[in-house]
């Protein structure tokens, strides 16, 4: 009897929630349109086309400073980290050179 009543409440309880689920719950949040639609309160961003060949090459540096900061940094990295696998490739490249192979072994054994 008692399970039958928990049964009948979860049942309840089960369509009382999917009568609260809407369509909109399964929808992917949409991006506001290029036409200008913006949430309220959103400032418009205008991006205006810069000539860089009339710049310097300090001006570009600086400019390019401000709007990706981190970028030097990971330019940094990544030479750093580019050198390391050259140096050692190249060291193994010398060790596999200077090593007898597999076959050299056999051949000498004959």
């Amino acid at each position: 009897m008692a399970a039958e009543l928990e049964e009948k409440e979860a049942i309840a309880l089960q369509q009382r929630m999917t009568a609260a689920i809407s369509e909109a719950d399964f929808m992917a949040p949409t991006l506001p349109e290029e036409d200008g639609e913006q949430e309220d309160g959103a400032e418009k961003e205008e991006h205006v086309a810069q000539d860089f060949s009339k710049m310097s090459r300090e001006d570009k540096l600086a400019l390019l400073e401000k709007d990706s900061p981190e970028l030097f940094d990971l330019l940094e990295d990544f030479d750093f980290n580019m050198s390391e696998t050259v140096e050692l490739l190249g060291f193994q490249s010398r060790v596999a050179k200077d090593s007898p192979t597999f076959t050299d072994e056999a051949s000498s054994s004959i």
